[in-house]
């Protein structure tokens, strides 16, 4: 009774895998490759074979965690509790977007892990202020920033009790680099600890050091690691994690290429 019910388990969960976007999608090209290799349409069967792989190789292998990996590993295992003490934490943006409709007026990112790792640093008195970056966006009538809406939610929890400084809205990461070089200037800041997702923290460390500011890095937001916890497995049916690692991967290093091109870095 129990294998049968092991089995039962493992084979829902192996059906619900199609139903997904990602996993229907997959069915369907894989039911089309079969339509028409039934056929002899190879012309047309090659592109589909192609899609269907690639797509297969992207999420349901261990190849887009470990992309992404390859970015993040440089940061791993910092004990916050250890580091030395700065002028300012630059937390980057990108954590959430305008919520007209939620009571709190805010909707969490994947990379929301940067709120808690710039608290954490606040509330271990790593440094004596808080620099919030972030984007604008207008909503409705009224332009938002998001450095504000994070403000304004640590205001309401109490969780910071050193001055928190929110920059306007930043276009990208060099925009964040070079206002809060101006910021730094007013204040006479010196030494400065970066908050940002790990895949993400090499390109903004290069941008700020580009922009001659003395920056170390804090990592958080580790999908590679997480999203395989357990061990670096195959999947029979492509998964929406793997994509979003590539995805991520790919964001990163095509941003990376940019900067390199514009000199930011």
């Amino acid at each position: 009774m129990a294998e049968t019910m092991s089995f039962l388990l493992k084979a829902t969960n192996f059906l619900k895998d199609f139903l997904t976007p990602i996993g229907a999608t997959w069915a369907f090209l894989l039911l089309l490759l079969v339509w028409l290799i039934r056929r002899k349409r190879w012309l047309e069967a090659a592109p589909v074979f192609f899609a269907a792989g690639l797509l297969w190789i992207l999420g349901a292998t261990p190849l887009a965690p470990k992309l992404l990996q390859s970015l993040e590993k440089p940061f791993y295992g910092v004990n916050l509790t250890n580091l030395t003490s700065a002028d300012a934490v630059i937390m980057l943006g990108g954590t959430l977007e305008p919520s007209p409709s939620d009571p709190r007026q805010i909707n969490l990112t994947r990379a929301a892990d940067r709120i808690m790792a710039a608290v954490d640093l606040m509330r271990l008195h790593k440094a004596n202020a808080l620099v919030l970056g972030g984007g604008a966006a207008r909503v409705g009538d009224k332009d938002t920033r998001e450095s504000e809406l994070i403000q304004n939610l640590l205001n309401r929890w109490s969780l910071v009790e050193q001055p928190i400084h929110s920059l306007d809205g930043c276009l990208n990461t060099r925009d964040e680099a070079l206002k809060t070089k101006e910021l730094a200037k007013q204040f006479g800041w010196k030494k400065f600890w970066l908050v940002s997702s790990a895949n993400h923290l090499e390109r903004a460390l290069a941008t700020f050091r580009k922009a001659g500011m003395d920056v170390q890095g804090v990592g958080c937001d580790f999908d590679a690691e997480s999203s395989q916890l357990g061990g670096w497995r195959f999947e029979w049916v492509p998964k929406n994690r793997n994509l979003e690692c590539f995805d991520a991967w790919l964001h990163e290093t095509l941003g990376t290429l940019y900067y390199r091109v514009r000199g930011w870095i």
